[in-house]
């Protein structure tokens, strides 16, 4: 059920970029969605356990959503800046 809460908030957070930051405009909001939601299961999954020491991955909690979403934003800026550079 975490997982699906950082996917969404990823989602939200690539709906938002697209819309009110023009990340991506030439991809569209699918993709901006897609990167976002990408981008926090990596932050989530990947990311939170190596800077979070909890005894048990039912503990990770709202700190692992922290680490979703800041993985989120990186890589929405990331893909931002490669469709700027022609990639």
């Amino acid at each position: 059920m975490e997982t699906l809460v950082w996917i969404l908030a990823g989602g939200a957070l690539g709906w938002i970029s697209w819309t009110y930051l023009g990340f991506n405009q030439d991809r569209g909001a699918v993709a901006s969605t897609l990167i976002g939601g990408i981008g926090a299961l990596f932050g989530g999954k990947a990311i939170a356990p190596i800077f979070m020491a909890t005894p048990s991955p039912a503990d990770t909690g709202i700190l692992a959503l922290v680490f979703a979403g800041i993985a989120a934003a990186a890589c929405l800026l990331a893909g931002d800046k490669l469709q700027r550079w022609g990639v």
